[in-house]
């Protein structure tokens, strides 16, 4: 039998536990955002002007209706809202040319 014949059950397992330990650090990161999203307070823009006075920094959920006179209608969707805010990243490449004489 040859070497690769021999190794194969050893190959098989060791991406198998690539694969398990690079999943379980997935679901853990996962796990963590959800926690994260669960644990933030949701207040009624109402309720949270009554708790607020001078500076105020906290990750807040904020559920309600916006009145707006004149909505802004956003470039991708265009769908109608009070704010957006979009990035545009862009990769090129250059090419250089040296003339020679």
């Amino acid at each position: 039998m040859g070497f690769w014949h021999s190794q194969y059950p050893f190959i098989v397992g060791g991406v198998g536990v690539v694969i398990g330990v690079a999943l379980y650090i997935w679901h853990r990161y996962e796990r963590a955002m959800l926690t994260e999203v669960l644990e933030v307070d949701t207040y009624t823009a109402h309720d949270l002007a009554q708790l607020v006075k001078g500076d105020f920094s906290a990750t807040v959920e904020v559920k309600g209706t916006v009145l707006c006179p004149e909505p802004i209608i956003t470039p991708v969707t265009q769908s109608q809202c009070v704010w957006y805010h979009t990035e545009v990243k862009r990769k090129y490449e250059t090419t250089r040319t040296r003339l020679t004489r």
